[in-house]
């Protein structure tokens, strides 16, 4: 299948009760962009969802957690559900796995219980975060900055609370697979009037609190470009709109890197 997305690798890593609505979806979404995703698992063969209150399909695994690296792939993404992340978190591989992401700089996508994943495999320090209220302590713990939100994005690692965010979750997990590992084109000439909350589209906007880079100079939008400095305390960004490119050397770590397209 032809799409933004083609020639993408995601491995969805799972073990028996995920969640069965946060690899479902996800997984849709991506493929219908053009994407391969992979259900990786320390379990044989099949893996077992949960659905809400019960216990929901059988999902074919397609590689071995054992045999795979974070060089085979373009991004990980880590459903929730109670059980599926705290046996992951137990298993060797699965917390190496996650690091080797982290370490290469590829998006980590994280919802519900699964940031305790990440914690795991110590890659939470400095990060903000969000996830399902009760890792909040937890979360804190390691590090991280938690906050109370549908979607948050932040050195590559994009995190929700539960199934109700899964629209905002997907959307800035395929924004950032989409970026990942190329240079962001030029589009067509924007409408001046493109600002923060002011999206071409009317798609709502993802509010960041903490300083993020902006790369004014790659920027493709000379509205922008013109008059926005480059750190930003505080923003509102498109979730459609934003593109974000590898951070620069010279900037602080805890800014985020993006470069701007509609906003």
């Amino acid at each position: 299948m032809t799409g933004r997305l083609s020639g993408r690798r995601v491995a969805a890593l799972v073990a028996h009760g995920f969640e069965q609505v946060e690899l479902v979806e996800p997984r849709a979404a991506l493929v219908a962009e053009g994407a391969t995703v992979d259900v990786v698992s320390p379990e044989a063969d099949v893996v077992k969802g949960w659905n809400r209150m019960e216990w929901g399909d059988p999902v074919h695994v397609g590689r071995a957690l054992d045999r795979i690296h974070a060089a085979d792939y373009d991004a990980l993404l880590v459903p929730g559900g109670v059980m599926s992340p705290d046996r992951l978190r137990t298993v060797p591989d699965a917390v190496r796995l996650t690091r080797e992401f982290a370490d290469q700089g590829k998006p980590i996508a994280a919802i519900c219980h699964g940031p305790s994943l990440l914690i795991e495999a110590g890659v939470v320090r400095g990060v903000t975060v969000t996830s399902y209220p009760s890792l909040k302590t937890d979360l804190t713990n390691a590090g991280a900055v938690w906050v109370d939100r549908d979607v948050v994005i932040d050195r590559g690692i994009v995190s929700s609370r539960r199934p109700a965010d899964l629209p905002a979750f997907i959307r800035a997990l395929i924004a950032a697979l989409g970026d990942c590992g190329a240079e962001t084109a030029a589009p067509a000439a924007p409408n001046p009037s493109h600002r923060a909350g002011n999206c071409r589209w009317g798609a709502p906007t993802l509010l960041l609190d903490a300083p993020f880079w902006w790369d004014a100079e790659r920027c493709p939008w000379a509205c922008v470009r013109g008059t926005v400095p480059h750190v930003l305390d505080t923003t509102e960004v498109c979730r459609t709109c934003v593109h974000w490119t590898a951070r620069p050397p010279q900037a602080p770590r805890r800014e985020l890197a993006f470069t701007a397209s509609g906003v």
